[in-house]
């Protein structure tokens, strides 16, 4: 290494070689060439932070002005903010921004950089640089580009080359909603207070975006405490009740709902409770129910007791028809592979409803009429429809017929 080298590192976080001189190099590079084919980008700069593009605090609020984006790069005006880095880091706000406005894949994040040369002394606070932004390479996981930071002089005063933003499995749909989700949701809604999330994202890093915009202190705590492989379906169930809950109450004028002011535990039988964290929502009357297969989470919610259930449609042996009806409940739901699916989850729905599930008996859950899409069970009407090959069942808003058995009782919390 030569004497006027240094290796540093900032433990834990990055590692960099610091080439030191007597004073700033002259500005030898040349300006990059003006985008071509230009457009004014989705948003200015002020709603780039209130619209939650970006997620950082005044301190390192550094764009000032989107000027103009194309397929080559983007051109805007920096302000250099009090928060140690914040110039760096508006830099790469940029480039962030840039592939945030990418047709998929949005969700960006900035992992190196080849290269940082400065040409002069740091700039002060409150002072404004005009930044360009070009594309070096862009594949579906990587975004490279090389920036260039001019003073109100027009003098180059820093250049970067090599910087990398790594960008993860996202596509727009969810982008655009999980920047917003204390008006909107992720999950789709099938029916009034019904949800359904499909859970398309296979990388921890996307799991974890999802868990730190959806869950609270304490089921951080509880979610960081499973095996990998059930984090992945129980955050894609939380994640489909919380979309169900705030939707219920938004359409009962609660305009602005934030997950994680939702919290979400068990009662002593599994059944899913809801109660307000650090909020004052009306959380207390709302119940909810949660059900999940490979990749499909389903949720509802409402001011009454509710049952859902999601089941893979798939052929089933002569036992499984045994076990789950009798042969006058064939005769009324039918045996092929829909039907007996249907009918599987409208006995699960209603076993939910009641607050627990179907305890080993699931002819005691008898279906008693019904055809195709709607099934009435102990008395309760299910109703079902199909998507992407699962069964989603619920038990609609109904009072249940009276029983001789008892076992249409409703259960405090479901």
């Amino acid at each position: 290494m030569a004497v006027d080298q240094v290796e540093a590192e900032i433990r834990g976080y990055c590692r960099a070689r610091l080439h030191l001189a007597g004073d700033y190099p002259a500005a030898t590079a040349a300006p990059f060439t003006p985008l071509t084919s230009a457009r004014a980008p989705r948003v200015d700069a002020h709603e780039l932070y209130a619209g939650q593009w970006m997620f950082h605090g005044p301190a390192y609020q550094g764009v000032k002005r989107l000027q103009a984006i194309s397929d080559a790069g983007i051109d805007g005006d920096l302000v250099v903010r009090d928060g140690p880095g914040a110039l760096l880091d508006a830099m790469g706000q940029l480039a962030g921004y840039w592939v945030m406005e990418q047709p998929d894949n949005c969700l960006a994040m900035p992992i190196g950089v080849a290269s940082v040369r400065f040409y002069g002394a740091e700039p002060g606070l409150g002072e404004v640089l005009h930044a360009r932004v070009r594309m070096r390479h862009v594949d579906a996981l990587n975004a490279h580009s090389d920036h260039q930071l001019y003073d109100a002089q027009g003098r180059l005063r820093i250049s970067i080359s090599g910087w990398h933003t790594r960008r993860y499995q996202m596509d727009k749909a969810l982008w655009e909603a999980s920047r917003q989700l204390q008006y909107t949701t992720v999950s789709r809604q099938l029916s009034p207070g019904l949800f359904l999330f499909v859970d398309r994202y296979d990388t921890a890093i996307m799991r974890d975006y999802l868990a730190r915009r959806y869950l609270n202190g304490v089921e951080m705590q509880v979610y960081e405490g499973l095996s990998p492989r059930r984090r992945r379906s129980w955050l894609n169930g939380r994640i489909a009740a919380k979309d169900a809950i705030a939707a219920h109450l938004r359409a009962r004028g609660h305009a602005c709902v934030y997950p994680k002011e939702i919290h979400l535990d068990n009662d002593a039988s599994g059944a899913p409770q809801v109660r307000a964290y650090h909020s004052d929502l009306p959380l207390a009357e709302v119940r909810v129910s949660i059900a999940h297969k490979p990749g499909y989470a389903v949720a509802m919610a409402a001011d009454r007791a509710v049952g859902v259930d999601i089941e893979t449609i798939a052929e089933r042996d002569p036992s499984f028809v045994a076990l789950v009806m009798s042969a006058e409940e064939a005769q009324i739901s039918g045996t092929t592979a829909l039907a007996l699916t249907r009918a599987w989850a409208a006995k699960e729905a209603v076993a939910k409803w009641q607050g627990h599930g179907l305890q080993g008996d699931p002819q005691r859950f008898r279906i008693e009429a019904g055809h195709g899409d709607r099934l009435q069970v102990l008395g309760l009407s299910v109703r079902s429809l199909v998507e992407q090959g699962q069964v989603v069942a619920w038990v609609e808003d109904a009072e249940p017929a009276a029983q001789d058995d008892g076992t249409a009782e409703h259960a405090a919390h479901v």
